[in-house]
């Protein structure tokens, strides 16, 4: 149980110690919701009153980021550890593979470099279903019933495989034994019950539009649509799982939870390819990451049933860890260990590397430095951009508007502006590094670091004026 806990803690560690801030894209949001859960706290998902509660304790968030993800990787492998042995009844060194797969497993790294919130319920998830067999004793059905619900509600698409896995196994009790369904059954319509209406306020319109989506409605171009998703997500597919295929077929093998979560993963993740006029809210990579767990066990069984796990000999162990780096190629550069080959990194879904955030090292120095002079001035508004924004907001107190792609809501910056000067909030600050692109939108520079600018908006001069201030 310590090895599956401190491999992949180990293993999560070794691209933040390369890296001097919190890695993952999404991981600076962490960080501010933490701080600024006091002034809009909501109870779900469970991540966000967790990093209220460590903020409120004083703890710095920075720091808190920094290791959480890896204390959550190392209980993911614990959680799997325990899932091996107490449902699918695993002896030792097959429980550990299951773990050690799971930790080097490239999608599974992917997920826990800042998708945190899906970490912390797949951690949850594995934890209830390891007390499926158990759940005649008061500790086994409580315990089931704890996980579930914290698992149900740390991460609406856990949720969904939950839900399904609970309701294959309630229909194979029902054949077997009816009795054992019962509680199963009554799990799966409380935590049900508490999500339709303590999460959505019993929004149906809303659990139903996020779960099937939506139709395609210019159905002119179905052809080249259906073509372009078949490519795409075989081709994520294949970045992802595709070393480990082999021997997941190799390896299946009939169970009560990952039979159901397998045939979820699959529809899911080909969902606009098996159903062209679909536009599903939740994007097929999403589903293809999840997938990533039930084929780490049916690899393990698949070492199991080529012998490899029988390491009397030499010869057997080294083709054990032969196996083990082909099927993980892409990890290695993931990790930062090795240069990452270009197969297997994508824009916008998979980073070449996780020694990374969401803006560079140098910018983040810069950012920090330059909202400590923001917090000094009058400004109540800083305008930022969208990949800026948690760190910005992080470490300022003050209304932070957003502009660019993604988090920036597609806003360009005098969109922005007319947006902070709604509030009536007194004066407006920029953070950026485009000069033109700020002296244009009527503001003036006030502040650098490094790369980056402080600008405040001046109302009512022109650019030319602007300029001939700021050359003054």
């Amino acid at each position: 149980m310590l090895l599956s806990f401190l491999t992949p803690a180990l293993i999560r560690w070794i691209p933040e110690a390369q890296f001097p801030y919190p890695i993952g894209f999404d991981t600076p949001l962490y960080i501010s919701w933490g701080r600024h859960y006091a002034s809009n706290p909501t109870a779900f998902p469970l991540v966000l009153p967790l990093l209220g509660g460590l903020y409120a304790l004083g703890l710095d968030m920075v720091a808190v980021m920094k290791y959480l993800p890896t204390l959550l990787y190392g209980l993911l492998g614990l959680s799997t550890y325990r899932f091996s042995r107490f449902h699918l009844g695993w002896r030792l060194e097959k429980c550990l593979l299951a773990v050690f797969l799971v930790a080097l497993s490239f999608a599974c790294l992917r997920v826990s470099w800042d998708m945190h919130k899906q970490l912390m319920a797949t951690v949850f998830l594995f934890l209830a279903l390891s007390w499926l067999n158990n759940l005649r004793r008061p500790l086994g059905l409580v315990s089931f019933a704890v996980f579930s619900f914290l698992a149900a509600f740390s991460h609406e698409v856990v949720f969904a495989i939950l839900m399904t896995v609970l309701l294959y196994r309630v229909m194979l009790e029902m054949r077997r034994e009816p009795k054992m369904a019962l509680p199963i059954l009554a799990v799966a319509l409380g935590v049900l019950l508490l999500f339709v209406g303590v999460w959505y306020g019993w929004r149906l319109d809303k659990i139903l539009g996020a779960a099937l989506g939506s139709q395609l409605s210019d159905t002119s171009s179905l052809a080249y649509r259906w073509l372009w998703k078949a490519e795409s997500d075989v081709s994520v597919f294949l970045q992802l799982c595709g070393l480990m295929v082999p021997l997941v077929v190799l390896g299946l093998f009939k169970d009560s939870v990952l039979l159901p979560w397998l045939g979820l993963g699959l529809l899911g993740s080909f969902s606009t390819v098996l159903f062209p006029l679909h536009v599903p809210n939740v994007a097929p990579s999403r589903w293809m990451l999840l997938l990533a767990y039930p084929f780490s066990f049916y690899v393990a069984n698949g070492f199991d049933k080529l012998r490899l796990l029988r390491i009397a000999s030499s010869k057997r162990l080294v083709t054990c860890i032969l196996v083990l780096l082909v099927i993980n190629v892409p990890t290695w550069g993931f990790l930062g260990l090795t240069p990452q080959l270009s197969q297997f990194s994508r824009a916008g879904l998979i980073p070449e590397t996780m020694v990374s955030s969401s803006i560079p090292a140098h910018d983040i120095e810069a950012t920090i430095w330059l909202m400590k002079r923001f917090d000094e001035a009058e400004g109540t508004v800083l305008i930022v951009h969208g990949h800026y924004v948690g760190w910005a907001s992080y470490f300022t107190g003050k209304r932070v508007v957003t502009f660019g792609e993604l988090y920036g809501g597609g806003r360009t910056i005098k969109q922005a502006l007319e947006l902070a000067q709604k509030e009536d909030a007194g004066d407006v600050y920029l953070l950026w590094y485009v000069d033109s692109e700020a002296y244009s939108s009527g503001f003036v520079k006030v502040a650098e670091k490094g790369p980056m600018k402080l600008y405040k908006y001046v109302e009512g001069q022109s650019y030319n004026a602007l300029v001939e201030a700021v050359a003054a």
